[in-house]
């Protein structure tokens, strides 16, 4: 055996990790609660991107009135006061949940969640690259 470079205890041990080795799968409620997780982040990240609209000018918070009155064209350019609220509102509740766990992201952290919330969806029933949120 040492002429095909292997010890005795060498081949012994890939012999044993080859019948014993075991995957265990995740329990259902697992996966639900990193779906959850992963979605609450995504989310709380792209509310960040609303918020600096409104914060620069590019969107404006209007009342529901001037929204129903507003042409398709013109609603792209605003949101809704008591969306806005709510939106803030469950901004808030995600950093209670999360603490120290929504961001910001690099590009490459963005990807790794993107990628594990596609991979988990797909595991639960979704399509491929379902990242809706």
């Amino acid at each position: 055996m040492k002429s095909m470079g292997l010890e005795p205890s060498d081949l012994i041990e890939e012999i044993t990790f080859e019948r014993e080795f075991r995957r265990e799968f995740r329990p259902l409620s697992d996966l639900m609660e990193a779906e959850d997780k992963l979605t609450t982040q995504i989310w709380y990240g792209r509310k960040w991107g609303i918020i600096d609209a409104v914060e620069s000018g590019r969107e404006k918070r209007v009342p529901r009135a001037v929204w129903e009155a507003a042409t398709s064209e013109q609603r792209r350019g605003m949101i809704i006061d008591e969306i806005w609220d709510g939106m803030i509102a469950a901004m808030k509740s995600a950093e209670q949940r999360y603490p120290e766990e929504l961001g910001p992201w690099t590009d490459f952290e963005w990807g790794m969640l993107s990628g594990k919330l596609s991979a988990i969806r797909w595991m639960l029933g979704d399509e491929w690259d379902m990242l809706d949120t």
